[in-house]
């Protein structure tokens, strides 16, 4: 899937000339509701204790677990927070 970062965007938007307000709250609105497409992180920064989705490495499935230990970590190489309920 294409996305683009926040980075980016405010790369992008910086280099932009705007001729009306409108059009820069309306950027502003949008960069907002921006969240990274893919928000696997390093399994090194996974917080302990806390209920996350982890990639292993066997099998290269997603889980949904506990990293208990600091050793646990062998078992992944990356995680991401569990998104949210639907409402």
């Amino acid at each position: 899937m294409k996305g683009i970062t926040e980075e980016r965007l405010k790369e992008v938007f910086s280099k932009l000339y705007w001729s009306r307000n409108d059009e820069k709250e309306l950027f502003n609105a949008l960069l907002s509701e921006c969240t990274e497409l893919n928000a696997w992180q390093p399994i090194e920064t996974a917080p302990l204790r806390k209920k996350i989705r982890l990639f292993e490495i066997g099998p290269n499935e997603q889980c949904d677990g506990e990293i208990l230990f600091e050793s646990d970590r062998k078992f992944y190489t990356h995680w991401q927070e569990l998104p949210e309920d639907p409402k």
